[in-house]
């Protein structure tokens, strides 16, 4: 009878120490997950710089498909891709104004499509 009695309450001891632990990792996670939201928005610049369009490139898949602009900008070594709206129309050997979102501590860039620069027309 003893040993029924200890083996209950070694059970009920390891149920209350997995319910702290459950608490204390859920705690911890959510920390990390609000620490990490303040970290990685704090870190990010944006500025505006224009390129020239080089050409394009079109990602099919199931819901349609996703127009790319390939783009050469003046301050990058590489050219760079930009996604463009659906409801935009697709130009090539044109100039295009971006924004540039970088992160500070890595230094990574990435770019989103703002507009297309119209050029007037030469007479």
């Amino acid at each position: 009878m003893r040993e029924t009695i200890k083996q209950k309450l070694d059970s009920e001891l390891r149920n209350k120490k997995f319910k702290q632990f459950i608490y204390f990792f859920f705690a911890l996670v959510t920390i990390a997950v609000i620490v990490s939201f303040i970290v990685n928005r704090a870190e990010t610049k944006g500025t505006y710089v224009i390129g020239h369009v080089v050409n394009r490139h079109t990602k099919l898949h199931d819901e349609g498909h996703t127009n790319y602009l390939i783009v050469e900008v003046p301050t990058e070594n590489k050219l760079v891709y930009v996604r463009v709206p659906t409801k935009d129309i697709v130009k090539v050997n044109t100039k295009v104004q971006l924004r540039r979102m970088m992160k500070t501590s890595s230094g990574k860039s990435r770019y989103i499509f703002l507009k297309y620069i119209e050029q007037p027309p030469s007479s």
